[in-house]
C-alpha cells in the first residue's frame, strides 16, 4: 500500500514537471497528455491502498465474528504481513519527492529569469507559484497518510503478539478496544488516500484543462 503510495506520489511530480513546463517543444502536447493520464493511472493506484485498508478491517470483523478463530487470525497475521510490507522504504522514497520538487521548482526559476518580456515572465511566475503550492499540498497529503499509517501498523503488530498468546474467544473479547481502534484506524487511512486521489484528479484536470470529475 504505501510502495504503492510514495512510487505513485514521484511519478505524479514527474508528471507534473512535464504538464507545467513553461516553454513548448515540438511534442509537449502528447507528452502532456501521456502526463495526464499518468496522474489518473496514479489514482486509480491508490485504490490498491484503499483495498488494504479494506482487508484490515475485514480481518478484524472475521476474528470479531467468532467461527475458525485459527482461520481468522491466519487471514489476520497474513494482512498485518501485507501492510508492514507495503510501508518499507516510505522515508527515502518522502526524500526523493521533496528532493524532485525542489529540483524542479529550482529549475523554473532559472528558466523564468531568461525571459524579458515582463507580462510573459509575470504570467509564468504566477503559473510557477501555482504549482508549487500544488507540490506543497501533494507533499501535506503524504505527510498525513504516514502520520495516519505509522499509529495503524503499530496497533496491528501489538494485537497480532497479544492474539498470538490467547486465540480464543475469550482472548478476542478482550482485545475488542485495540481491534475497534484499529479499525477505526484504517477507515481513517482510506480516508486521507482517497484525499490524495481526489488531489492528483484536481491538477490534472487543472493543468490539462479539463474540469476534475463529480463525485
Amino acid at each position: 500500500m504505501f510502495a504503492l503510495f510514495n512510487k505513485s506520489v514521484a511519478v505524479a511530480v514527474m508528471s507534473l514537471a512535464v504538464l507545467a513546463t513553461g516553454c513548448g517543444s515540438s511534442g509537449q502536447a502528447k507528452e502532456k497528455e501521456a502526463a495526464v493520464e499518468g496522474i489518473v493511472d496514479v489514482t486509480k493506484g491508490l485504490e490498491k491502498g484503499q483495498a488494504t485498508c479494506d482487508k484490515v478491517v475485514a480481518s478484524i470483523d472475521q476474528l470479531q465474528a467468532g467461527g475458525d478463530l485459527n482461520a481468522a487470525f491466519k487471514n489476520y497475521t497474513a494482512t498485518v504481513a501485507e501492510v508492514e510490507a507495503a510501508g518499507k522504504g516510505v522515508a527515502s522514497r518522502r526524500e526523493s519527492m521533496k528532493n524532485n520538487r525542489e529540483a524542479y521548482i529550482a529549475k523554473w526559476q532559472k528558466d523564468l529569469e531568461s525571459i524579458q518580456n515582463p507580462d510573459v515572465r509575470a504570467a509564468l511566475a504566477e503559473r510557477k507559484q501555482k504549482v508549487a503550492a500544488d507540490f506543497d499540498q501533494i507533499g501535506r497529503s503524504s505527510d498525513a497518510l504516514r502520520d495516519a499509517y505509522t499509529p495503524l501498523l503499530k496497533d496491528l503488530q501489538e494485537i497480532q503478539k497479544g492474539l498470538a498468546l490467547d486465540v480464543n474467544p475469550a482472548g478476542v473479547t478482550a482485545m475488542k478496544k485495540p481491534l475497534d481502534r484499529a479499525k477505526a484506524e484504517a477507515t481513517t487511512l482510506k480516508a486521507k488516500i482517497a484525499t490524495l486521489q481526489g488531489e492528483l484528479t484536481a491538477i490534472a484536470g487543472s493543468m490539462s484543462g479539463k474540469a476534475a470529475p463529480a463525485k
